[in-house]
């Protein structure tokens, strides 16, 4: 679906605001045998209805990716609709962590970046390629 489309399924009585954002976050496995950790990307549709009876309405997030599309209204149901059990071992002792990218273009970003497991990010990619190269969760 496009982000057109996805944007027509919400009732507006004037306009709407649409804008689109590819993310990822990392996956760990808490289980001790496993350990597994991996990257999850994701599509972030923002559809921000403008109504003219309710000033600052709700914005609708659609994500698509990961073999599903789902509906959110906040950062922590986007969190609930990604989390998912361990690809390897099945555990559902999963930490999911948000990447924060924090710009330092004096640290050239390296394999260290691209196999971090954690959420914090300081180098010159800004957290985009965090994680890269952990397998696909």
């Amino acid at each position: 679906m496009t982000p057109e489309q996805i944007a027509a399924q919400f009732p507006t009585n004037d306009r709407q605001y649409v804008q689109t954002s590819e993310n990822h976050v990392t996956l760990v496995c808490k289980n001790k045998p496993c350990k597994r950790a991996g990257r999850l990307e994701y599509t972030a549709i923002y559809v921000t209805p403008v109504l003219a009876d309710r000033p600052g309405s709700t914005t609708y997030i659609a994500l698509q990716g990961a073999d599903r599309a789902a509906y959110a209204r906040d950062r922590y149901e986007v969190d609930r609709i990604l989390w998912t059990p361990c690809p390897a071992c099945g555990s559902r002792n999963v930490d999911l962590r948000r990447v924060r990218g924090i710009r330092n273009d004096d640290k050239a970003c390296g394999p260290r970046c691209r196999n971090a497991k954690g959420g914090d990010c300081e180098c010159s990619c800004v957290g985009a390629n965090h994680g890269a190269d952990l397998r696909a969760w």
